[in-house]
């Protein structure tokens, strides 16, 4: 928890640095992950509340990314936390959506403003039908339900293309840009 806060610090104050030199990039996101330990042993809420305050990050560029295994073993705290974290603006994001113990009702559950689709599932979208069908599943549910998705791991020209096809405005991965300094 205590490095947690360090990163939130570093991340806040590096994010604001990039707002001030590149001011047309206003509507860019910062996205962190959160950890279990985040958020059950801490108050997060105060926490990234006061931090932003300090560091002058707007509290709408912030979209934090919850992995699905905190929906389930907490559900009605994850579901506290959540409504907390939206009154203030903040984003939230289920992080590897399409793994584990995925499940749909989250997605109606929880005030959810993007997921992130599995690695695993897209990296499978050229050589196997059945992971197409269920990314272009989830593409569609989520574009009725309102809810933005991230395609995770791109890493080969086909499965952009894929995605493109099956209408997924949002990707990350190597075929992008591999991780790169603040500077």
């Amino acid at each position: 928890v205590p490095l947690g806060k360090k990163i939130l610090h570093l991340a806040f104050n590096q994010f604001c640095q990039w707002l001030q030199t590149y001011s047309h990039l206003k509507d860019i996101f910062l996205c962190l992950n959160l950890s279990v330990d985040q958020l059950l042993n801490s108050d997060i809420v105060s926490d990234i509340r006061n931090i932003a305050s300090e560091t002058g990050m707007p509290l709408d560029n912030i979209h934090l990314e919850i992995t699905e295994s905190v929906f389930i073993d907490e559900a009605r705290y994850a579901s506290s936390v959540i409504n907390q974290f939206k009154d203030k603006g903040v984003h939230i994001s289920i992080d590897d959506f399409g793994t584990g113990y995925s499940s749909l009702r989250y997605l109606d559950q929880f005030a959810i403003d993007l997921i992130k689709i599995d690695k695993n599932l897209i990296q499978k979208i050229t050589t196997q039908e059945t992971s197409m069908y269920i990314v272009e599943s989830m593409l569609t549910l989520n574009q009725k339900l309102g809810i933005q998705v991230v395609a995770e791991g791109i890493e080969e020209e086909d499965q952009l293309r894929t995605l493109q096809d099956m209408h997924c405005h949002l990707g990350q991965g190597f075929l992008f840009s591999r991780p790169m300094h603040a500077g």
